[in-house]
């Protein structure tokens, strides 16, 4: 283990050249993430979108879900609280079922737009079905049971997926680089999905565009490109990986395998022109989804892709999201520090004009403040203890977050996964703007430090 750089964003002593999302995964600092809950800024700069939630940028919509699926864990309550032990480390990381209920609530909402993009660490069940199946199994041949059974992937991830329909769709955790377009069909509204037994099959896709048709809007596309750091450019949104670094060589889209056993093929009935008339674009029905490697040397963990926004927003921000906020206010009820099971409601709640009015009247502006605050005293460079001694200090208990307590006094509810700051020492550090970053080079690649605690998933490239 090594203690990395981050500490250094968390100082000021470098500053994040783009704004920056992420949401966490399997290998994060647990603690100070759950203090922000509900998203917040770890650093000037960095936002996390917390264990669930949307924003806005530029009018761009954005839903974020951290953590990886186990079934085990999925029903239960947030209990975890520090000093973690070895089930508690790794329980506070798995995704709960409440998380994915609210932003299944997003499909629910009256006058509710699209995702445009939605994060996420693990797969969506089934993905792999969408894209190069056979070209993935020659890169990861040990996933090839795992897909035979139809259990790669989360099936939550799945659920949200297709209720959800975002344009984009972005994810890690695998460790490949990998590219699927799914073309949804027809769903209802209103009725809470199957979390269990329905997910277990594999996921059948209906009223499809046939794929010759899909193809051949494929060839005529870039590279397709992944987000998490914003810059505005001209009449688009720029989004890179949280890196900042480029990839030189970068290959393009490779051409649709001539093989029919090479990709999943997109089967469906000819339709007329007429029954097709009230679609605009196909791209208006279809997800497209891109995973990416790890990043290290030689290996595919940066694309870009522009987005296309309405309007030019000068000094744009990042904004909360009116319908998450509601929800948050009419879900609230069902979070429980306990650890038993939650059982939610068969029905997904709905947001309407009147739950959008109190918040319009409560929090006036929706920009997110940049409140970021130190709420620990930072590691200057010279202290750096690397790599990090096997004996720890004591872990200190669960302190709370400024920025937590602000969102929740806002939306005028209380602490149940959360606790309220606390700091006996000295009055936290609030940066309200981040200062300017002197330069934008790439930071230098550090030596790789083995980590105990990774996923064995073979990444010698072939």
């Amino acid at each position: 283990r090594a203690m990395g750089s981050f500490y250094k964003y968390y100082s000021g002593e470098l500053v994040a050249p783009y704004l920056t999302l992420f949401v966490g995964g399997n290998h994060e600092a647990s603690q100070p993430l759950q203090e922000l809950f509900y998203g917040g800024w770890v650093a000037p700069n960095i936002y996390y979108m917390g264990a669930s939630s949307v924003v806005n940028f530029c009018g761009i919509r954005i839903g974020g879900v951290s953590g990886i699926y186990k079934n085990h864990d999925y029903r239960r309550g947030r209990a975890e609280k520090p000093p973690f032990d070895n089930s508690s480390m790794r329980s506070i990381y798995h995704v709960r079922n409440l998380e994915v209920y609210r932003m299944l609530c997003l499909s629910n909402s009256i006058q509710s737009t699209p995702l445009d993009i939605m994060i996420s660490h693990d797969w969506p069940q089934g993905i792999e079905q969408h894209g190069d199946t056979q070209g993935l199994i020659r890169r990861k041949p040990y996933f090839q049971r795992e897909i035979q059974q139809n259990c790669l992937g989360s099936p939550p991830n799945n659920e949200m997926l297709r209720a959800l329909k975002p344009k984009w769709w972005f994810a890690a955790h695998l460790h490949v680089k990998f590219r699927a377009q799914l073309v949804h069909g027809k769903t209802e509204q209103g009725s809470m999905p199957n979390s269990g037994a329905s997910l277990s099959q594999k996921a059948q896709v209906t009223d499809l565009v046939p794929s010759s048709a899909i193809q051949a809007d494929t060839r005529k596309r870039k590279a397709e490109e992944v987000p998490i750091v914003v810059e505005d450019s001209k009449q688009s949104t720029r989004m890179e990986s949280p890196q900042s670094k480029s990839l030189e060589g970068e290959e393009s889209t490779p051409e649709p395998p001539k093989s029919d056993k090479e990709v999943t093929q997109f089967v469906a009935p000819q339709q007329s022109d007429q029954s097709c008339g009230n679609i605009p674009d196909l791209t208006d029905q279809m997800t497209q989804f891109l995973s990416l490697d790890k990043c290290l040397p030689r290996r595919h963990f940066l694309t870009v892709v522009d987005i296309p926004v309405t309007e030019r927003i000068d000094n744009p921000k990042l904004e909360y999201d009116l319908d998450w906020l509601a929800i948050l206010r009419k879900t609230h009820h069902l979070s429980t520090s306990s650890p038993h099971n939650v059982e939610l409601p068969n029905e997904l709640a709905v947001i309407d004009e009147t739950d959008r009015d109190w918040l319009r009247e409560r929090i006036g502006s929706l920009d997110i403040p940049n409140n970021f605050t130190q709420t620990v005293p930072p590691i200057s460079h010279g202290n750096v203890v690397d790599p990090v001694p096997r004996i720890l200090p004591p872990p200190i208990p669960l302190m709370g977050n400024p920025q937590t307590d602000h969102l929740l006094q806002l939306l005028q509810l209380d602490h149940i996964i959360t606790v309220p700051f606390a700091d006996s020492s000295s009055p936290p550090i609030v940066i309200s703007e981040p200062p300017p970053c002197e330069s934008s080079a790439p930071l230098p690649v550090e030596d790789v430090v083995e980590d105990g605690n990774e996923i064995d998933l073979d990444d010698a490239d072939e």
